[in-house]
């Protein structure tokens, strides 16, 4: 259930001096969402899910 959208910004070679400042505020303060992320944090502890692994097949 993570968003692989999700990435923690940081300065590297795409970074220009026009770009500086907006990724200087992005690495200050990153966005993140408040109110669901630990809701989908909480959930997937409780049912123990794992979105990096494969689905495993069901066996009959």
């Amino acid at each position: 259930m993570t968003n692989d959208e999700t990435r923690v910004p940081h300065l590297d070679g795409t970074v220009t001096p026009e770009t500086l400042h907006e990724r200087c505020e992005q690495v200050a303060v990153p966005d993140f969402d408040w109110l669901n992320e630990p809701i989908v944090a909480i959930v997937d502890g409780l049912l123990h899910i794992q979105p990096d692994r494969a689905p495993k097949e069901a066996h009959d």
